[in-house]
């Protein structure tokens, strides 16, 4: 090898490795920044990986730190010891649910499912939990969680938490307006004539280095900001899981849940989101009669016309969502793009407001799939109802270390007065 030709090898070499020295320190950087400036979504990212069948799904053996609190999971990704001794246990216990079951924000010991298994061993010696709770579920999610992955560990009793995810506007990774249903199972919703596109595909922005992630969040921010909306339909953000899909989603656990010989005990969704202010409910009335009448005219592209009902309406009832959502779609459909993104602003404050009377909607929806599956349930919105919420919640939605313990409480009594895992009725 000629000297020329040599230093061109030890150049490129040294290029490569200052290269991928780079980029290590860029990624480290990037999860640095996610972990300690970025938001929950952010956050969330170094915990989740993308799932074909689930859309996402927790990471196998992850062990490290999230939230500032240790966590490990085990090899299907569940915060639990993996599953060992389950199967040989005298009594199993499977819980089912979203981040507030996983234990967001608390230690690896203090999630309800885990401080439920040490209160069952006061009456069921070797008795398990399985804390099956993953970070933004669904109950469509949870469905196809447990019909493709867990009912093949036989549980004695199995405790449904789902309804906090499936009221949400915002898509939680995935960025398709579908319902979750359309992304977890195409052909069939397509059957159920849901409002799945063409070819539903679950777009879920996930990437293994974190670097493509953090320039791709930048992006997205910086189109927000400054480019005009492109509005879909009427402007509204669609639900991850509309009531009756919701409902569709409760009842066919339940059913996949009975066939496997498990008991079920469902829980309602407690929140820490505070109720819109109280209107005379004729306001009210008129208000939506406004939002009516200008759906109407928006459908007739009658811009002007919209905007004016849309102002009297908000004016009106200043706490709906909806209505700042469809003045954002007129006003991007005028080219005030500044004025659209403002109102899309206003809009997502005041999504608290909207979530806090959905989530009675939905826990009605609970009580009602529970009763038509003859199965037991626990009021938990009602049973943490007075209760000084600043102790239970580190967040509106997501317990204490105090809130898991009285909601394991909670789950312990029930089970022992209704004697489900006593071979005793629902």
């Amino acid at each position: 090898m000629s000297p020329r030709s040599k230093n061109l090898l030890i150049n490129a070499a040294l290029f490569c490795a200052g290269l991928m020295l780079w980029g290590a320190a860029m990624e480290g950087a990037s999860r640095w920044w996610l972990r300690n400036h970025g938001d929950q979504l952010d956050r969330a990212m170094l915990l989740l990986e993308p799932d074909s069948e689930l859309i996402w799904r927790q990471k196998p053996y992850f062990r490290g730190t999230f939230e500032g609190r240790p966590v490990q999971t085990d090899r299907l990704g569940l915060r639990d010891s993996g599953g060992r001794g389950f199967d040989a246990a005298p009594k199993r216990v499977l819980v089912l649910g979203l981040s507030s079951t996983f234990g967001w924000g608390v230690g690896q010991q203090e999630p309800y499912p885990q401080q439920l298994e040490k209160l069952l061993a006061e009456k069921y010696s070797g008795a398990r939990v399985l804390n099956a709770g993953e970070i933004g579920y669904s109950a469509a999610q949870g469905q196809a969680l447990y019909t493709k992955r867990l009912q093949n560990l036989k549980p004695d009793l199995i405790i449904i938490a789902y309804g906090a995810n499936d009221p949400d506007r915002h898509r939680f990774f995935g960025n398709s307006p579908e319902p979750d249903a359309c992304l977890l199972s195409h052909e069939q919703a397509l059957k159920r004539k849901l409002p799945c596109l063409e070819h539903s595909q679950a777009a879920v922005n996930i990437p293994g280095f974190k670097t493509l992630y953090l320039a791709s969040r930048v992006s997205g921010r910086l189109k927000e900001r400054f480019s005009c909306p492109s509005p879909q339909g009427d402007g509204i953000p669609p639900l991850r899981q509309p009531q009756n899909e919701f409902r569709e989603s409760l009842l066919g656990l339940a059913r996949a849940a009975s066939d496997s010989g498990a008991k079920i005990l469902f829980l309602t969704t407690a929140h820490n989101f505070p109720a819109a202010p109280w209107m005379q409910p004729k306001i009210a009335r008129q208000a939506g009669e406004q939002q009516d009448k200008a759906r109407r005219e928006l459908e007739l592209a009658r811009l002007p016309e919209a905007f004016v009902l849309l102002s009297e309406a908000a004016k009106l009832n200043p706490y709906d969502s909806g209505t700042h959502y469809l003045l954002s779609s007129v006003l991007a459909r005028q080219n005030r793009c500044s004025e659209s993104r403002q109102e899309t602003a206003v809009a997502r404050k005041l999504e608290q407001y909207r979530l806090s009377a959905d989530y009675a909607v939905y826990n009605k929806i609970v009580k009602e799939a529970a009763q038509a599956s003859g199965a037991a349930v626990l009021e938990l919105d009602k049973r943490l109802s007075g209760m000084n919420a600043a102790e239970i919640f580190i967040d509106p939605i997501h317990y204490s270390a105090k809130g898991n313990a009285l909601v394991a409480g909670a789950i312990r009594d029930i089970i022992v007065a209704r004697g489900l895992l006593d071979g005793g009725g629902q």
